[in-house]
């Protein structure tokens, strides 16, 4: 596999404005979606993923987190990149 080709121009989405969490996914889920990356079921699988493993990371005023759904289910592997306008609530 080449890693350099995971991560995509069209896959980076900069100062989103949602509340929380859940939004966040619906509103990547959708674009992922129309640029035909992934199922509609995918929104889902993050929100169960990130429910039984959270990977939110607060260090020094600076928050990160790394949703993923389990590998197995996903043929097609990418990487998503995001920032937010504010601070998102979970």
């Amino acid at each position: 596999m080449n890693y350099a080709e995971l991560l995509r121009p069209d896959l980076v989405f900069t100062d989103l404005d949602v509340e929380n969490r859940q939004d966040l996914y619906h509103l990547i889920t959708t674009q992922l979606v129309r640029l035909d990356y992934v199922n509609v079921d995918f929104e889902e699988k993050l929100n169960r993923h990130e429910d039984e493993s959270p990977t939110g990371i607060s260090s020094n005023g600076m928050s990160i987190a790394i949703p993923h759904t389990y590998a197995a289910m996903e043929s097609n592997p990418f990487i998503c990149v995001t920032n937010l306008q504010l601070k998102c609530n979970k």
